[in-house]
């Protein structure tokens, strides 16, 4: 029977408390999209990448409307702290291009949406 109140429920509940930043108890609060985009960008920054953060995938959650923080990016920012990746989407020479933009890390963390997913993002950039 598995009892919410057993033993080997709770000794997964003290883990959990003595590690707060394990990647379950991470999943468990804020999802498991929103953990493996943000352990990514970890990633990608501590392995030196200006700009690790790209704005498609941020999107859905980090923003409540993307042309708000689209807008917002270009009022707000230059281009030092984005970078635009253009691919022809077309596949042939007369197709067109479309913009693909990277943030860095200032950038991103300034233009979140929701104080929830601010600290989703701050709690797993800094968990060492």
């Amino acid at each position: 029977m598995n009892n919410l109140f057993s033993y080997e429920n709770t000794i997964k509940i003290m883990e959990n408390l003595e590690n707060p930043f394990s990647r379950g108890y991470m999943e468990m609060l804020f999802g498991s999209d929103i953990v493996a985009c943000f352990e990514e960008i970890k990633q990608l920054h501590e392995a030196g990448e200006e700009f690790p953060v790209s704005f498609d995938r941020v999107c859905p959650f980090a923003f409540s409307s993307k042309g708000n923080a689209f807008k917002r990016l270009k009022l707000r920012y230059q281009d030092i702290d984005y970078q635009i990746l253009y691919k022809n989407v077309g596949g042939r020479l007369d197709g067109y291009y479309r913009g693909h933009y990277f943030l860095s890390l200032d950038c991103f963390e300034h233009l979140i949406d929701g104080f929830e997913i601010r600290e989703a993002y701050r709690m797993i950039i800094q968990n060492k």
